[in-house]
C-alpha cells in the first residue's frame, strides 16, 4: 500500500471506487449526463440536452443537482465538466 501512495495509485483506485458508488445513488438523467461528460472534457449545455434527449428543462435541472453535489462545474459560456 505504502508503494501505490508514493505512486498516487492509491488515490486513482479511491476516487474509481467512489465514482462507481456515486453512478448507484444517481437517477437515470444524472447518469445519461455523466456519460456524456465521462467522453469530451467540457461540453456546452445544449449539445447535453440535445444528445441526452432529456427536456429542456430537465436538463437544467439535473445540471443543477450534478454541480450542488459537485459532481460537474459549471464553465464561462454555459458549458459544464466533471468536477
Amino acid at each position: 500500500d505504502d508503494l501505490l501512495d508514493l505512486m498516487g495509485w492509491q488515490d486513482q483506485k479511491a476516487q474509481v471506487q467512489l465514482q462507481a458508488q456515486l453512478t448507484l445513488k444517481l437517477g437515470k438523467e444524472e447518469q445519461q449526463i455523466l456519460s456524456l461528460l465521462q467522453v469530451q472534457d467540457e461540453v456546452h449545455a445544449d449539445e447535453l440536452q440535445r444528445c441526452s434527449g432529456l427536456s429542456n428543462t430537465q436538463s437544467a435541472s439535473t445540471l443543477l443537482q450534478l454541480e450542488m453535489q459537485g459532481i460537474v462545474k459549471a464553465l464561462p459560456g454555459k458549458s459544464y465538466r466533471l468536477n
